[in-house]
């Protein structure tokens, strides 16, 4: 199951296919309205992925980063190259 986070207000028409995607690659998705909530549950295993349609602030997301690659997951942005913390997810 993946979790997806907020989608753009203006672009509902990729929100809507980033959700089909998450639903077709996993079969389900839940909406936590945390990122570090949702990145956390990653972390122990209780989620395949967390998917968010809009930039996240680098607060928003270092600690559950953090949680995942001490669990030996890996953060990546929607183009597979490994999340840093300076640049927006």
């Amino acid at each position: 199951m993946g979790a997806l986070g907020s989608g753009s207000v203006n672009d509902r028409t990729g929100y809507a296919s980033l959700s089909r995607a998450g639903i077709e690659e996993f079969g389900d998705i839940r909406r936590f309205g945390c990122t570090t909530a949702a990145l956390a549950f990653v972390a122990n295993g209780a989620l395949d992925a967390a998917i968010t349609a809009t930039p996240k602030s680098p607060c928003d997301v270092v600690a559950g980063a953090h949680m995942i690659r001490c669990a030996g997951g890996t953060v990546t942005n929607l183009d597979a190259e490994l999340w840093k913390i300076m640049r927006k997810s």
